[in-house]
């Protein structure tokens, strides 16, 4: 049995919403993430938050839709919250920043996870550095107080802003078919083999590996949607959308942008039919 407490109170970047509330390239709130990883390995999970944060920028009715019981929820600004919401001192506890992704459950040592997260043996343990040391205990935790440093395989920090963008650093990414990763067909050679661009090809399916996602666009009918799904599955792509019945006329993408999704949200890459070079734009997918 072990119980995470997971803290909320932290630094913000600049021009945001509390850095916990923001949303991930998927949609997933920061704490969403941290909260599943924590159940992960821990029979109780505490999510402490300031009563101010909340009033201004709410998640309480967000998490507890998520997660339902299996989490409880404390607002509170008391400097003693970890104190007042241990459940038991007696069973280890993991007491977790809001902005640091890891998993962990081995709780037979006390250590420091990164930056600023902290195992401890049992609750009774973390008392004993209140006490020893007061509110200050944390930059009293060193490998001479029997505490140890620690980095998961799966550690991420997002203490800096620049951290976080680059976790985000995935794309949306619209791409036509014929003349850019295929050699353009006519309507009548659709049923034939067609002529892969490869290396355009590998690069958007490193892409879509490295977690963004692909929508096929293209002036094709559809009357065709089975015959093209085929095509683009033959060349290994799966899990795509296919929008179909465009104009053949230049597209245009609008999107907006803020501090924490920064300038720019929306590329344009022009490649020349039929001539195989997306790798000369990876740069900005």
């Amino acid at each position: 049995m072990i119980h995470t407490i997971i803290q909320s109170f932290t630094t913000n970047f600049l021009g945001c919403r509390p850095k916990y509330s923001l949303s991930d390239y998927t949609g997933k709130m920061m704490i969403v993430s941290i909260i599943e990883q924590s159940l992960l390995g821990s029979s109780t999970v505490t999510i402490i938050l300031n009563p101010n944060l909340e009033e201004e920028y709410p998640i309480t009715d967000h998490l507890t839709s998520i997660f339902g019981t299996a989490i409880k929820i404390v607002i509170t600004d008391a400097d003693d919250n970890v104190i007042q919401s241990l459940v038991d001192p007696a069973i280890p506890l993991i007491l977790r920043s809001c902005d640091e992704f890891f998993t962990y459950t081995d709780t037979t040592v006390n250590a420091v996870i990164g930056r600023a997260s902290y195992v401890f043996v049992t609750g009774e343990k973390y008392l004993t550095m209140i006490g020893q040391f007061g509110p200050d205990w944390n930059d009293a935790v060193s490998e001479e107080t029997g505490v140890h440093i620690i980095y998961p395989d799966d550690y991420i920090d997002f203490d800096k802003q620049s951290a976080w963008v680059a976790y985000n650093n995935k794309s949306t990414i619209f791409c036509d078919i014929d003349g850019t990763i295929i050699k353009a067909q006519t309507r009548l050679e659709y049923n034939n083999q067609p002529e892969a661009m490869t290396k355009s090809i590998n690069i958007l399916l490193e892409a879509v590996k490295a977690g963004s996602k692909i929508i096929f666009t293209t002036a094709r009918l559809s009357a065709d949607r089975h015959v093209t799904t085929m095509m683009l599955e033959s060349l290994g792509f799966d899990n795509f959308e296919l929008i179909m019945d465009l104009l053949n006329a230049k597209r245009v993408i609008i999107n907006d942008y803020n501090t924490a999704n920064p300038f720019p949200r929306a590329v344009a890459i022009n490649v020349i039919r039929d001539s195989d070079t997306l790798d000369e734009y990876k740069g900005n997918l």
